[in-house]
């Protein structure tokens, strides 16, 4: 929201017709609360992994299979990136969504994974 009430500054302080910034405006607020609704209501509510088979349960409880990408760790957030059916899926793992303890662990289980596919291709380059 911090970011939508910047843009909203930008656009009035930016000098342009008042039509414009109507528009703009309204854009603005249009995307935050789409992006808010997001947030609050997630498509997946738990990761679980096992393995290197991930499974992604929504909030009624349904578990899809979804293939691990890639992850990013910036901080204390955790960013893993996910295949389902082809298409990206990334779930961020903020202090407000889980605690320090499963962010630490999910770091070394991540890290151990990436580093044993490192290990796969160099042993398949040799």
């Amino acid at each position: 929201m911090a970011v939508a009430a910047l843009a909203l500054i930008a656009v009035v302080l930016s000098g342009l017709d008042a039509w414009m910034q109507t528009l703009l405006a309204l854009l603005v607020g249009v995307s935050a609360w789409w992006e808010l609704a997001r947030y609050l209501r997630p498509r997946f509510v738990r990761l679980h992994a096992q393995g290197e088979v991930w499974t992604l349960i929504d909030a009624a409880g349904k578990a899809t299979v979804a293939e691990l990408r890639d992850h990013l760790r910036l901080g204390a957030f955790v960013q893993v990136q996910f295949a389902l059916d082809g298409k990206p899926f990334r779930h961020l793992l903020t202090p407000d969504n889980s605690d320090a303890d499963t962010r630490r662990r999910l770091i070394l289980l991540l890290t151990r994974q990436r580093n044993a596919a490192v290990a796969k291709a160099l042993d398949r380059a040799h």
